[in-house]
């Protein structure tokens, strides 16, 4: 029986830390994920400045 509660006690321990380390992850990715999408606007911006200066936006 203590044996088992031991074992018990190591596995939960594991799925801590693995749980931490999916947070972690997850935490990263969102981070990621901000910085392309500011990127992707900043861009936008520049290409509808460009399209301006050209006059080939859509005049409606």
């Amino acid at each position: 029986m203590q044996a088992d509660l031991s074992e018990l006690k190591f596995d939960v321990r594991d799925l801590k830390v693995r749980m931490t380390m999916v947070e972690e992850h997850l935490g990263s990715s969102i981070i990621a994920t901000s910085g392309v999408n500011s990127r992707l606007d900043r861009l936008n911006d520049r290409v509808e400045r460009i399209e301006s200066r050209l006059d080939l936006t859509d005049h409606r």
